[in-house]
């Protein structure tokens, strides 16, 4: 009845969702899975029961680690496995203000999404106290920096607890920790799916693109591990659902001969090669498929600690961690149970055009004697980018989505400039790396991607068919110009975050699965048999069980 490719944070979340009605779902994931207990293969050295994936001290270490599964086609950092980005980011997990839903369309402002953010967090509420015996550790950065900014009024808050409050205000780091593990759908939801007689999971399986028919998706192909290639056709009134991710997801659009002409032509010059089959050019879907392409923009501020620290070994976990530091993580206690931020920290500032912008802070201390705040520029940036595709298939940035706004710019100038102001006085224990540097300077050279990208396949009611329409999906999350494909993934955010985009990803997918559920296919015209039964508000397990913690030493 439905087929979900995507078996990331959304794609899980709407795959179990949707399967609780009672449909036959299929998910696709081109990956394989991220842990022991589903078949991965990439156990730990010192316990054959975890992964590197579960591990929450190894959150921010995995580019370090051989075999960690990145996407190899996407223009930026993507996680190519069963939880998709979940199973490979840093695990930060900020709970959305309710102003982040100000200028999404109608039907999804935060009244209406709330019990769906009530769903998700039954399941994965994230943290800010992971260790069991209630400590933090190694926690000089958040001692040192919580000086400064008392000294300038700011307040300490939990931003779980009170999600709304984000000027001038710091917190312990929210993340997305469960039972000492690292959480997110692949283990907050997958569990309950695998229990469904009617769900399906299919992974080490590639989609190459939905297979179209005028306005009507058909089915998938897909391309095996071995080679193999295979069409999964999709029941008569049936749904399929992509969430293959905001850097995937426009190729499977663009693939199935959706978007603008320019980048199809280019997928068309590589058909071929690629093994894509786009309909004929009369039946291309004209829409704005990448051209509203947003992310937070990072600037990395490190400040040299006359108090010369040492640094925690976050990398060592992986094949050598300390004995004393294991012990107590079999206890579920102890620096590997947390993450490696140290504090989230919010302020806002309002531009000449009247416009509020918001920054966030994420500290660190990962080098010895060096404190880090990754400073991006969030909720109310203006600038846009776009996303596009090579002939090869693999996407790419057209236009770099950062601080291309004036106001955007003096925005994140004005907070650099803060931070040198705040560590610049003669009693200061804290000092910029590169001394004299200004704000120009260290955006000109330290500007990255936040990796928080969102709208590359947007939501709204300007049909980008139509002249000046700038919306690829619905209300529905269904394509305009198509029957039954749905997007469910960050593609379809209108807008950026406050915080990291982890929460309000899986938020959306939770009430995009309900707008899913209740469309009926071919509606009027009596070609439906797809079941149309909302999701339970409940859902069929509202409580998400406490998993299991089988922390066994490794058995020689």
């Amino acid at each position: 009845d439905v087929i979900v490719v995507g078996g990331g944070p959304a794609g899980i979340i709407a795959a179990e969702r949707l399967a609780e009605t009672g449909v036959s779902v299929l998910l696709i994931e081109r990956g394989p899975a991220n842990t022991v207990a589903l078949g991965s293969t990439q156990e730990l050295p010192w316990n054959n029961t975890l992964t590197p994936y579960d591990i929450p001290a190894l959150a921010s270490s995995m580019t370090s680690i051989s075999g960690t599964k990145f996407c190899s086609d996407t223009a930026s950092t993507a996680g190519c496995l069963l939880g998709g980005s979940s199973s490979i980011n840093g695990l930060n997990f900020i709970h959305p203000p309710e102003h982040d839903w100000q200028r999404w369309p109608k039907g999804w402002s935060y009244a209406d999404v709330s019990e769906a953010a009530a769903r998700l967090y039954e399941r994965n509420p994230g943290t800010t106290a992971p260790s069991d015996d209630g400590k933090y550790y190694n926690d000089h950065a958040y001692k040192v920096l919580a000086g400064y900014l008392d000294s300038k009024g700011w307040s300490e808050i939990d931003s779980i607890e009170e999600p709304n409050k984000k000027h001038m205000i710091y917190s312990r780091p929210s993340w997305s920790i469960k039972d000492n593990m690292r959480a997110g759908p692949a283990r907050t939801y997958m569990p309950f799916a695998k229990e469904l007689p009617n769900f399906t999971l299919k992974l080490d399986t590639k989609v190459i693109q939905p297979i179209r028919s005028g306005s009507s998706i058909t089915g998938v192909l897909t391309l095996a591990a071995d080679g193999s290639r295979q069409i999964i056709k999709v029941k008569q009134g049936g749904k399929v659902v992509l969430a293959a991710g905001a850097m995937s997801t426009p190729r499977l659009l663009w693939n199935a001969g959706i978007g603008r002409s320019d980048a199809l032509d280019i997928v068309k010059s590589g058909a071929t090669r690629n093994g894509v089959s786009l309909p004929a050019q009369a039946d291309w879907i004209d829409l704005p498929v990448g051209h509203h392409l947003q992310d937070h923009a990072q600037i990395m501020l490190q400040f040299n600690a006359k108090s010369n620290f040492s640094a925690y070994n976050f990398n060592g976990i992986a094949t050598n961690p300390v004995e004393s530091d294991l012990d107590l993580y079999y206890q579920g206690s102890g620096p590997i149970t947390q993450a490696a931020q140290r504090m989230h920290l919010w302020t806002s500032a309002k531009g000449a055009d009247g416009r509020t912008r918001y920054l966030q802070g994420t500290a660190s201390a990962m080098a010895s004697g060096v404190i880090t705040v990754r400073s991006f520029l969030t909720h109310g940036t203006t600038t846009v980018g776009e996303l596009g595709i090579t002939a090869s298939g693999n996407t790419v940035l057209n236009t770099k989505p950062w601080l291309i706004d004036a106001e955007d710019r003096k925005a994140m100038s004005d907070f650099v400039q803060w931070w040198l102001d705040l560590t610049s006085g003669s009693n200061s224990t804290l000092s910029y790396v590169t001394p004299g540097a200004t704000p120009d300077d260290i955006i000109a050279s330290k500007m990255i991607s936040g990796d928080h990208w969102v709208g590359s396949a947007k939501m709204g009611v300007d049909d980008g068919r139509r002249a000046n329409g700038s919306s690829v999906v619905d209300l529905n999350t269904k394509v305009y110009g198509t029957d039954n494909l749905f997007v469910v993934d960050a593609s379809i955010h209108p807008d950026l975050p406050t915080g990291n985009t982890q929460s309000i990803i899986m938020i959306t997918a939770e009430h995009a699965a309900e707008k899913i559920s209740a469309f009926k296919v071919g509606a009027g015209s009596g070609n439906s048999t797809t079941p149309t039964a909302s999701p339970s508000k409940r859902g069929l397990h509202r409580h998400g069980r406490r998993m299991q913690r089988d922390f066994r030493r490794h058995s020689w």
